[in-house]
């Protein structure tokens, strides 16, 4: 039976008011779960294997990320997407 992930208001787990939205996927337990700074998806990782990228409005998967040897994903950190331009060349702008 898959896993359902149920984080409330609070950032806490089901079991401790109305959940906010339940996620179904993974088929082992819950490991962690972390919301992107825009709140527009939140990821999990499992005792499965798997990591879960979600689309918080609509409630699906997105991407799947597996452990090549299915060992359980622990933890999860997530860090700001950010574009860097350069030429390749290493040189420093002068400007």
């Amino acid at each position: 039976k898959p896993k359902t992930l149920t984080p409330t208001p609070g950032g806490s787990m089901a079991g401790s008011g109305a959940a906010a939205a339940v996620l179904e996927g993974h088929v082992r337990a819950i490991t962690a779960l972390a919301c992107t700074a825009d709140g527009e998806r939140v990821v999990s990782s499992s005792e499965d294997g798997t990591a879960r990228v979600w689309d918080a409005a609509s409630r699906q998967t997105t991407h799947v990320l597996r452990h090549p040897k299915a060992a359980p994903i622990s933890a999860i950190t997530l860090a700001p997407r950010t574009r860097v331009a350069g030429d390749g060349s290493g040189a420093e702008d002068p400007s």
